[in-house]
């Protein structure tokens, strides 16, 4: 099945919806892939929730584009309402950008070729998924779902993590003009190793960390750039959607 699902960045709507009363039933559902945000190839491909399904990495194995294979399964896309039922889902995922929700982000931008190869890996995949023995879902994949402030009360800093990041803390792809991270000195590259006065693990913990937080505080951070660690304090602002960190 091919489905478009509205409503994701409202708290994933359609996808919630659809799992609930499915055109076919569930237990006939074998893994589902989802395409959001894949038309900026770079020189690596994110996949979240490569380890929901014990056979995504062996059939990912020799992709054309270089993978990440995030360790995390990924946030708050359409795929995590078929975890969330116990069916193998993974996120395909080009990586975030400045332009991210905004009217920059424009068609002229777009790597066709890259999406070309993109939409050949998933063929690829789902073929191989549909020919292949079952999969079998990996519940010790899924954490417990995170707590994010009620709409309307949801901290906004203006960062955009690099989720194909696999290092210690979060790299940031870009920094919000005008944004409380713009302010407090933050740039494209930067790392956020601190936050609060506690450790920076990944895009994860950091997050855990902000949403802790309500539209108002002040928080200081430490953040290394060039091999170089700095700290600096910035005030939360305020957004109504949970569109980005």
């Amino acid at each position: 099945m091919i489905a478009a699902f509205s409503g994701e960045e409202f708290g994933a709507f359609g996808s919630r919806y659809y799992v609930n009363h499915p055109v076919v039933p569930l237990e006939k559902t074998v893994a589902m892939v989802n395409m959001d945000m894949v038309g900026r190839l770079g020189d690596k491909l994110i996949i979240f929730g490569a380890d929901t399904g014990d056979k995504f990495r062996d059939l990912l194995a020799d992709s054309a584009i270089p993978l990440v294979l995030n360790k995390d399964p990924g946030g708050q896309s359409d795929h995590t309402s078929f975890q969330m039922k116990s069916i193998p889902a993974v996120h395909f995922f080009t990586g975030s950008h400045a332009d991210y929700h905004k009217p920059g982000d424009t068609a002229d931008k777009i790597n066709v070729e890259g999406m070309g190869k993109v939409a050949t890996l998933v063929e690829t995949l789902v073929r191989r998924t549909a020919d292949g023995e079952r999969m079998a879902f990996q519940k010790g994949a899924v954490p417990a779902p995170q707590a994010v402030p009620a709409k309307g009360a949801t901290p906004y800093f203006g960062s955009a993590p690099d989720y194909g990041f696999e290092g210690k803390g979060v790299r940031l792809a870009g920094v919000n003009p005008g944004s409380p991270a713009e302010t407090a000195g933050l740039k494209e590259g930067d790392v956020i190793v601190e936050f609060n006065g506690k450790a920076v693990e990944d895009v994860k913990s950091y997050s855990d960390k902000l949403y802790s937080c309500k539209p108002g505080d002040q928080v200081t951070f430490a953040y290394e750039r060039e091999g170089k660690r700095s700290t600096a304090k910035a005030t939360l602002g305020a957004r109504k959607k949970n569109n980005d960190e």
